[in-house]
């Protein structure tokens, strides 16, 4: 298993992530926490579950994120109430 990616890593893979998501018509995500509770940021919980279009997410890391590696993850959803279609971030 390699290193973490740094918050500039994944600043770049985020962007590069949901341009492709908007690509390939997907218009809401879904945060899905960081699935490591002795690792999350409050910016993470606070929008854990949280639905919302994708051109409001703010991108990863999140605003606020106080942790040295971002462990936060998101998955595209079909709708505002929809089901989860896959995992990123």
């Amino acid at each position: 298993m390699g290193e973490p990616m740094s918050k500039e890593e994944v600043v770049a893979y985020s962007a590069d992530t949901f341009a492709r998501l908007r690509r390939a018509g997907v218009k809401y995500v879904r945060v899905l926490g960081c699935g490591n509770p002795g690792q999350v940021c409050e910016a993470c919980e606070a929008l854990e579950g949280k639905v919302m279009g994708i051109d409001e997410f703010p991108g990863l890391p999140l605003p606020g994120c106080d942790q040295e590696y971002c462990r936060c993850v998101f998955g595209a959803v079909l709708g505002p109430n929809g089901n989860q279609m896959n995992g990123g971030g």
